[in-house]
């Protein structure tokens, strides 16, 4: 079979076209118009096609009919064009591409996709930067039902081309012809590239907008400056319209003058539409006497047309006027500030200390500066006015010193303050001195979310225990609930994942409403589990609190995911639109998961969890949705008040708190052992137990955890290495259940290791100067005498010697958990 480039080369020979080769493929005159320079570019392309070029602009189709060939001679086969995986978002699609987001070779494999669909290319229009490198085209197909446009792009680092339209801003057309004209030469702006063409062969200067009337104001007119611009508008309103926004644009840009020039004077007949192509053609193709009327009806243009260009300037000049305006005036309202983020916001000089958003359109800040500037001036504000002071400010408050902002709870030196989400933006303090004051302006900056509700305002002299009455909590784990609910209220520390759990029909969600909205109301108070990290870290990073009601299972990443939002998080994703700015997402929340059975935990997430068992209700109390409800609003603000109450005295306390030995959550412990001290509770006794029991379900729902039990039942130490010790636990008879690869193991291991150490098995992993490697396992004596094989009440551990007895409900922290631990209802 023929190689397609050496029978194309050939017909060039047969033709006196003078084909050359060259270091990248083959020069030659081209066939389709009379040629003295050679401007035909051949090369070879990935799938043995030949790519051709016309730098005169001749297509594919006329060059081929010209040498007798038809275009699919170019192909060595069927096979469609080579292209890349690369993908990417396109650029703005000038609405009418086909969302093809793939990335081209070359500019011809690009438009052979659409020439697949619509035929032949009829007429193409390249668009050039500054120093002549295309940057796009516009292609026409004259189709059975009418004329089709399609655009092709380069990417915006040069390494391909895609259909869709050029970025914006975008360049005029014929652009390096425009600055190479003379200073004194008019400028004619007309509506599309075959209008641009048509008048260029009359030799003046001219040029368009991609996408004729509908993006003028997307383009850079900058060229224009210190130039007279004539506006040769379509026989139409569209024409009219963009005649308008052109006259707009280039005066704004700085234009010499500007005229719009109608061509129905020079032709009264000329038909709706009609453009310098159909009044060229009108006046019989006599491009040298067509361009001398042309010139004539400019230079007799009426001062009209200058006086509209200055209104035009004039009206800017009042845009300007307008946008400063409501700079002062919104300095007036608002201070301009920045978070440690770099995310520009303001804040009321009087009133609320809620911080307001500077980004985006202006939001619920641009409706309010409205209704302040309407009040001022008398006049409506208008938008494009606006939108520039905007753009103003936020540089302002890129100035400003970076400031702290809290979502619903936040710290002033040693005290707490609590948003209560009004419009007048009252807060409460509380302070150490056991007691707590509302303030009608907080005194530091809150952020507030469609997530932050508004609180009723406390009321003093009530009982926590009104809450306790709303819920069916067994009595031994409360104090835990209330020590929950004080460390929730105190910013800055860990907070441990509340795990309410219960079987069908306990009232877990209903329970998770009222705890967190006691003091963190919201009109989404509970959430279904997460699919994704990036869902995830919006959601939580949106509310102080998040509830997540029904888990069923706890994935690997969102067992980290939740790990991370109770000690400190953050999450980074690209900004969108923009290759190198970043969006970031950083914070510690407060989490409650609902569950009747959550199913097997990892040991770090297990550290982070305080269960709190729920009892089921029995038929003959339960009540209907509406009058707990009714109940729990009743009691809120007293409620709300016991709690800052309890709040108080435990800021009072907690400095002086000591403990011998500290839990993963230390923080969290120290508010228990404070709160014991105040209520008389052993809520930390009780949190020490449920640590023990977290940990013994985790190791015998971790396969890993479970062998080294077994291990370690009739010995008191091992040594080896990880090779050693996966060979000693593998069953003998290990299926598919044993997941355990080399390459895991010692990260699996690692995650086990402290819950085996508070079940009694110490593993001591090797140091780095151990050249062997060796693990070494030792008992010890703690909750589970691994020794003896027994397995003993995971609530035999004393943390504390003062303390009286558990409940004898003991045995289930967690309602119907089986005597292997594990966790058959949450």
């Amino acid at each position: 079979m023929t190689n397609p480039i050496d029978a194309f080369v050939q017909k060039l020979k047969d033709c006196n076209c003078n084909p050359k080769q060259t270091r990248t493929g083959w020069n030659a005159k081209c066939p389709a118009h009379v040629d003295k320079n050679p401007s035909l570019s051949l090369s070879v392309g990935d799938d043995q096609r030949v790519l051709i070029k016309c730098h005169a602009g001749c297509s594919n189709k006329a060059i081929c009919e010209a040498l007798g060939l038809r275009t699919s001679d170019l192909f060595a086969s069927k096979s469609k064009p080579a292209v890349t995986k690369t993908k990417r978002k396109p650029a703005e699609n000038l609405g009418y591409g086909d969302g093809d987001t793939t990335v081209y070779p070359n500019v011809e494999d690009a438009i052979a996709v659409y020439e697949r669909k619509l035929g032949t290319v009829s007429m193409r229009w390249c668009y050039r930067d500054a120093s002549g490198v295309p940057i796009g085209y516009v292609i026409r197909w004259d189709t059975p039902t009418g004329k089709q446009i399609r655009p092709v792009s380069r990417t915006n680092d040069g390494s391909g081309w895609t259909l869709a339209g050029m970025t914006t801003p975008r360049l005029l057309y014929r652009l390096p012809e425009l600055l190479a004209a003379s200073a004194s030469a008019l400028v004619y702006v007309v509506e599309g590239e075959k209008a641009a063409e048509a008048a260029c062969a009359l030799g003046i200067v001219a040029t368009t907008t991609t996408n004729g009337a509908k993006s003028a104001d997307k383009t850079v007119w900058t060229p224009v400056a210190g130039r007279d611009v004539v506006i040769l508008p379509d026989n139409d309103n569209s024409g009219e319209q963009y005649a308008d926004d052109v006259a707009k644009l280039a005066s704004a840009a700085g234009a010499k003058s500007v005229r719009v020039v109608r061509l129905s004077e020079l032709w009264v007949e000329m038909p709706k539409g009609g453009d310098i192509v159909d009044f060229l053609e009108h006046r019989g193709g006599e491009q040298e006497s067509v361009r001398k009327e042309i010139e004539a009806l400019v230079v007799d243009t009426s001062e009209e047309s200058l006086v509209a260009a200055e209104k035009v300037v004039e009206e800017d000049s009042r845009k300007q006027k307008s946008s400063g305006l409501i700079v002062d005036l919104v300095h007036d309202l608002y201070q301009m500030k920045q978070t440690h983020k770099h995310e520009p916001f303001a804040v009321r000089r009087d009133g609320s200390n809620i911080a307001v958003s500077l980004s985006g359109t202006g939001g619920k800040f641009k409706d309010e500066i409205a209704f302040e500037y309407r009040k001022y001036s008398g006049y409506v504000m208008n938008s494009t006015a606006f939108t520039d002071a905007l753009s103003a400010l936020r540089g302002e408050a890129m100035n400003a010193t970076p400031e702290s902002t809290s979502i619903r709870v936040g710290m002033i030196e040693d005290e707490v303050v609590l948003d209560l989400g009004t419009n007048c933006g009252a807060a409460v303090v509380v302070g150490a001195n056991n007691e707590w004051k509302i303030r009608q302006r907080s005194p530091i900056i809150f952020q507030r979310t469609a997530l932050v509700g508004q609180l009723p305002m406390p009321v003093s002299g009530g009982s926590i225990d009104s809450l306790r009455k709303l819920l069916n909590v067994t009595e031994e784990t409360w104090p835990i609930l209330l020590g929950w609910m004080v460390s929730a209220l105190i910013p800055d520390m860990p907070h441990p994942i509340l795990l309410l759990g219960g079987g069908q029909g306990s009232g877990k969600t209903t329970a998770a409403r009222f705890i967190c909205g006691l003091f963190d109301a919201s009109d989404v108070p509970t959430r279904s589990q997460p699919r994704d990290p990036e869902a995830w870290a919006i959601s939580v990073a949106s509310g102080w609190t998040t509830v997540i009601d029904n888990v069923s299972t706890i994935s690997d990443w969102w067992s980290d995911a939740l790990c991370k939002a109770v000690t400190g998080d953050g999450w980074m994703r690209r900004t969108l639109y923009t290759n190198n700015d970043v969006s970031v997402l950083s914070f510690k929340r407060v989490i409650v998961l609902t569950s009747i059975d959550a199913g097997a935990l990892r040991g770090d997430l297990g550290e982070r969890i305080v269960l709190v068992d729920l009892e089921p209700i029995p038929q003959e109390i339960r009540k209907t949705e509406t009058e707990l409800n009714r109940a729990y609003q009743e009691a809120h603000p007293t409620m709300l008040g016991a709690l800052l109450d309890l709040l108080a005295k435990v800021l009072n306390k907690i400095e002086t708190v000591k403990l011998d030995q500290l839990p993963r959550m230390a923080d969290f412990a120290r508010v228990l052992a404070a709160i014991d001290t105040t209520l008389e509770t052993h809520s930390f006794a009780l949190y020490c137990d449920q640590a023990n029991r977290i940990a013994c379900d985790v190791v015998e729902s971790d396969p890993i955890g479970n062998a080294i039990v077994g291990l370690m039942s009739n010995r008191e130490e091992w040594i080896g290495t990880s090779s050693d010790l996966l060979s000693a636990l593998k069953p003998e008879d290990a299926g598919r259940d044993w997941k355990v690869t080399p390459r895991g193991f010692a990260s699996k291991l690692k995650r086990i290791i402290p819950a085996l150490g508070i079940q009694g098995i110490k593993i001591t992993p090797p140091s780095r100067n151990d050249r062997p490697r060796n693990y070494r396992i030792e008992t010890t004596v703690g909750p589970s005498d691994n020794r003896r094989g027994e397995k003993q009440d995971p609530f035999a551990t004393d943390c504390d010697s003062g303390r009286s007895d558990v409940s004898d409900g003991r045995d289930s922290l967690i309602s119907g958990s089986d005597q292997s631990g594990n966790w058959a209802e949450l």
